[in-house]
């Protein structure tokens, strides 16, 4: 069996699309109630509530919720690069202060939606302000989320408020490295349910394994959103948000040699959750190859040690982005290192590719 560091393929936000897809809308009124659940508008399979912890509210203050499917014009762009899930806008009729906000939410995914490997969050902003307000990340239970908060929030009557419900994880198979070439689907995760990539003829020698692992979430260094396990490539000129990316490399100990694949190595295609708009971008793919040094106090990831390729626009079409692969064959150098087994001595080489708008 192969040890060693999964080669990943990380799943972060939005593609493109000629029109965007209209969304269902939810909404409900409701008194606030200190230390009293609120029931929240369910849509699109999923369902929850809140609780609310104030230090003040006026006598017959309501504050009313409304549910989205698709990301509103007027909600805020998320902050991280995680998969968009649900949001929440609120607003009350009177001046609240609250002493958590919301002191715990919790709700129900849809049934069949695969939670394996993922994590979930919450971000939570003034949406007239423009300002994130806190951050907390979710416990899962089966198909429900639970999120608590500690942040103190004086909400006004002005304001509009969001809830942006998250999710961000990798999901890994290993998988025999066949020299004549393959597509393999990758296990579902955070709605992403059909991403099949291709790797092209290559030399490799019979036994080798490859590790495969589709990742939602995480874009920089600066947001990776607790997932820090891969190597990041910056975005190419006209572009700030990372899509996804792809890397593979051999991390079977027991056949160590390097391979030389042919051209079109990680080309992709990925169907892109409802959740997520694909209308009006251009998307770009740029690669290299890099390693990870192991050591027996841990192991770091090394910058492009080769020139970055840069791809023109991807091929979007409804939800599915498609990306041809790379243009030239691609050599990984053989791993080295006195102990590739127990990953106590050795380096290993990968091959990435990250796609941005």
């Amino acid at each position: 069996m192969p040890v060693g560091q999964a080669n990943i393929l990380q799943l972060k936000t939005p593609l493109a699309s000629p029109t965007p897809t209209p969304g269902t809308v939810a909404a409900t009124t409701a008194p606030l109630t200190d230390g009293l659940a609120i029931t929240i508008p369910a849509l699109g399979g999923i369902s929850g509530s809140f609780t609310t912890a104030y230090d003040s509210a006026p006598t017959g203050t309501t504050v009313t919720l409304t549910t989205y499917d698709r990301q509103p014009a007027d909600a805020p762009a998320i902050v991280g690069a995680a998969v968009p899930l649900f949001w929440i806008r609120s607003t009350y009729s009177q001046p609240v202060s609250f002493s958590g906000f919301p002191s715990s939410l919790s709700y129900a995914l849809p049934t069949g939606f695969s939670t394996a490997g993922s994590g979930f969050s919450i971000e939570t902003f003034d949406g007239t302000s423009g300002g994130l307000l806190d951050y907390q990340v979710g416990s899962l239970s089966g198909q429900g989320v639970s999120i608590g908060s500690e942040a103190g929030v004086s909400e006004l009557p002005s304001h509009t408020y969001w809830w942006e419900l998250l999710c961000g994880g990798t999901n890994a198979i290993n998988i025999p490295l066949s020299s004549a070439g393959q597509n393999t689907k990758l296990a579902p995760v955070c709605g992403f349910t059909n991403t099949i990539v291709t790797i092209p003829p290559n030399n490799a020698v019979s036994g080798a394994y490859l590790s495969f692992a589709a990742m939602a979430s995480v874009a920089t260094p600066a947001t990776d959103g607790g997932f820090p396990d891969f190597h990041y490539l910056s975005p190419p000129p006209g572009t700030t948000t990372g899509l996804l990316s792809a890397q593979i490399g051999n991390v079977d100990s027991n056949v160590p040699e390097g391979v030389t694949f042919n051209s079109g190595l990680l080309a992709f295609q990925a169907e892109v959750p409802p959740t997520i708009s694909t209308a009006g971008k251009t998307f770009i793919a740029t690669s290299c190859t890099f390693s990870i040094i192991w050591t027996a106090s841990g192991h770091s990831w090394t910058p492009c040690i080769d020139t970055p390729f840069v791809s023109g626009p991807l091929t979007v079409s409804d939800q599915t982005v498609s990306f041809a692969g790379i243009p030239y064959s691609v050599s990984l150098p053989a791993m080295t290192g006195s102990d590739c087994a127990g990953l106590t001595d050795c380096v290993q080489y990968f091959y990435i590719v990250s796609v941005f708008y």
